[in-house]
């Protein structure tokens, strides 16, 4: 009983610890992270930060999400077009690309929140993080990402993809489709706080695995 009772605030005041040394580790947090699934939000979870991006609580497949990316502003200011929905959560697009908006209860929320946090994004610190192992990608579109060869990003890849190469890409062995338990796992092969400050993508090393 008193294991449990001890147990339960030590782990909160542990968490508390080590994300007050994070935020001391990153220069400047404040970063737009633009993500194809609930990876990027994970991110301003973990900080207590303000979403700033639009790309938080969807979802975006291939090959929407390269051709997102590539004409990224000119997307986010152009209108989304409600596609209808086969799930419990709309569906729109956005100049051909679909989304969807998963964590979304209503067309209203998603347009609120949508033009909210577009406002929001700050141009000038970009993040670009995109999952080769989700369904639908090709070597086309790898080709694609790596012409692109966008700074501050970084490409997860799973067995699919291991042996090609892809600009900013790591390996993750233990490959999850959910986002959100994607980010965790992912932390354990690079440094987010290297990835942050610099743009440039490391292995973790054990006091990035300590920061998890």
């Amino acid at each position: 009983m008193l294991k449990r009772f001890y147990k339960a605030p030590l782990t909160r005041l542990t968490k508390v610890f080590l994300r007050g040394i994070k935020k001391h580790l990153i220069a400047n947090p404040h970063i737009s992270i633009v993500s194809d699934d609930c990876w990027g939000a994970e991110y301003y979870k973990e900080f207590n930060l303000p979403y700033l991006t639009p790309t938080v609580g969807l979802f975006i497949n291939a090959p929407s999400y390269i051709d997102f990316i590539y004409d990224l502003e000119r997307n986010l200011q152009s209108e989304l077009c409600f596609s209808g929905s086969e799930y419990d959560f709309p569906f729109c697009r956005v100049n051909g690309c679909e989304i969807g908006f998963m964590h979304y209860k209503s067309l209203a929320e998603v347009r609120q929140k949508w033009q909210r946090r577009c406002q929001r994004i700050d141009y000038g610190r970009l993040f670009f993080k995109i999952d080769f192992g989700r369904p639908g990608f090709t070597k086309q579109d790898i080709e694609r990402w790596n012409k692109m060869a966008l700074p501050n990003s970084i490409a997860l890849v799973n067995d699919t993809f291991k042996e090609s190469f892809v600009h900013n890409g790591v390996y993750i062995p233990d490959w999850e489709l959910n986002g959100v338990k994607q980010y965790t796992i992912s932390r354990k092969y690079f440094s987010l706080v290297t990835w942050v400050n610099s743009g440039e993508i490391t292995p973790a090393n054990s006091f990035d695995r300590l920061l998890i």
